[in-house]
């Protein structure tokens, strides 16, 4: 909830609507940069959860305060409040991009619990490590993504022979970085994972070495989904494909993992 409050102060979308995301970049550049010292100061333990929770939600709260006050950067949005049949009409509208997200989740959060179920807790913290510097080495390519979609929308209602020629090179772009970005992932690991993990994990080095390729494939998937099918108007396919995706990964991870359970227990008898 707290996320949600940020994210109407500092509204991401109208800054990309403009195309003025060198601004918004550099307040929440800045006030990141301020809140990581309260973060680093204050949150020693598990008791402090809820202030880390808050100092992470906070920079976006503190880049909206700046821009809201500041009378720097894109025009302020109006206080409009929306009719009941404009909220049905954009939730209708949107849905499929709504079922996207909680499909994505399919093959990312939830590959983490379902192993739970079936692997030790030192196992699942391992690939829990590795997954989570994947996906944050992964983001790195999202302001890319978050810079040339609006463009390409707009290119894509107006003139497509330049929407997909901007695509292309948002593609050599961003799977050239992905792929950069794995084989450090891969070959780095056994000095990426002491160093950014600790010492104590270097176990992870095996999970990180199989999910390094994730960030080409994440890459890939940010240009064929993001940057091609949606501003084409292809969003049901898009949300087709992600729906099928998570319910396989599932599927493959209830069938696999009992397996995997049960031959781990017999090679340790």
């Amino acid at each position: 909830l707290v996320y949600i409050v940020s994210s109407v102060f500092f509204p991401i979308w109208w800054f990309q609507g403009f195309e003025e995301m060198r601004f918004a970049s550099f307040l929440t550049v800045v006030a990141r940069a301020l809140m990581l010292g309260f973060l680093l100061l204050w949150v020693d333990g598990p008791q402090d959860v809820v202030l880390a929770v808050l100092l992470q939600a906070a920079p976006a709260m503190l880049a909206g305060i700046l821009w809201w006050t500041s009378g720097l950067g894109v025009a302020r949005p109006l206080w409009v409040k929306p009719t009941q049949a404009e909220i049905v009409t954009s939730l209708r509208a949107s849905w499929p991009l709504f079922l996207s997200s909680v499909a994505t989740n399919l093959f990312t959060t939830s590959t983490t619990v379902l192993l739970g179920f079936f692997a030790p807790a030192a196992q699942v913290g391992y690939f829990a490590a590795a997954n989570k510097l994947t996906y944050t080495v992964q983001g790195l390519i999202g302001p890319l993504v978050h810079a040339t979609y609006p463009r390409i929308a707009k290119l894509a209602a107006e003139d497509r022979p330049a929407a997909m020629a901007l695509i292309r090179k948002a593609a050599t772009m961003q799977i050239g970085l992905g792929l950069a970005m794995t084989a450090v992932l891969v070959g780095g690991a056994p000095w990426l994972v002491p160093l950014l993990l600790g010492k104590g994990m270097a176990d992870a080095v095996p999970a990180l070495w199989w999910l390094g390729p994730v960030v080409l494939a994440g890459a890939v998937n940010y240009v064929v989904g993001l940057q091609t099918l949606l501003p084409f108007g292809e969003e049901r396919y898009y949300s087709r494909v992600l729906v099928v995706a998570g319910i396989l990964n599932v599927a493959l991870l209830l069938l696999l993992l009992p397996l995997l359970g049960q031959l781990l227990l017999f090679g340790l008898h």
